[in-house]
């Protein structure tokens, strides 16, 4: 009978593996044979020295790898991916953005007769625009809080479920509220950019319009 001491996840490897110590491997499975080592360094001893250390007892070069080459290689293509990830979020904001402009035009050329209504009423430019700009608000912002809790649902079920039935493997999930802030940010910036655009539309075309409404009547 062995005790579980602990588990970690070993994202490379399908199969599932026990480690045990040497004596006990050795003891319980007689015919079993090393196919390789590992070294730890202690400290104060560089990899240098270790590498003249194997090619002195005769090991090649290309026999062995340091852990460190492994770890930068694998942050270095984990890098790429999110750098890919990263520029496909912000493609989809972008996209967003511009229906989000278009459907606001769209808005303001059918309701553009009412503004310039509104307008020889007295109401200001200020006042319009609030009009536009605090439905949209409210819009974003429910939408944006609605998107974390469904956010992190599907991360979880992309980590637990999906994961685990493709590769065999899972991962800790760890939240950070930093992410959900930066879109917060990043989606307000669009919100102020497209009202900046539909204020200078607004502002060219409503004398127009107000001087239409007067010939009409």
């Amino acid at each position: 009978d062995y005790t579980v001491a602990g588990f970690f996840h070993d994202y490379g490897n399908p199969y599932y593996q026990f480690y045990l110590p040497r004596e006990a491997l050795a003891r319980s499975w007689r015919d079993v044979s090393s196919t390789g080592l590992a070294l730890w360094l202690k400290p104060g001893v560089s990899a240098e020295t270790a590498e003249a250390a194997l090619v002195a007892a005769g090991v090649q070069p290309g026999e062995w790898f340091a852990q460190g080459d492994i770890k930068r290689l694998s942050m270095k293509i984990f890098d790429r991916t999110f750098a890919m990830t990263a520029a496909m979020n912000t493609l989809t904001l972008l996209v967003a953005g511009a229906a989000l402009l278009t459907a606001l035009l769209a808005i303001l050329h059918e309701r553009l007769p009412e503004f310039a209504q509104w307008r020889a009423l007295g109401v200001t430019r200020r006042e319009l625009l609030r009009v536009i700009a605090v439905p949209l608000a409210l819009f974003v912002t429910l939408t944006w809080l609605a998107a974390i809790p469904l956010g992190a649902l599907l991360s979880w079920l992309l980590i637990h479920d999906l994961n685990v039935m493709s590769f065999g493997w899972s991962m800790p999930m760890l939240w950070s509220p930093t992410p959900a802030l930066k879109l917060g940010l990043l989606s307000a910036g669009i919100v102020a950019l497209v009202l900046a655009v539909v204020l200078s539309q607004l502002t060219r075309k409503l004398p127009q319009a107000m001087a239409q409404l007067g010939s009409t009547q």
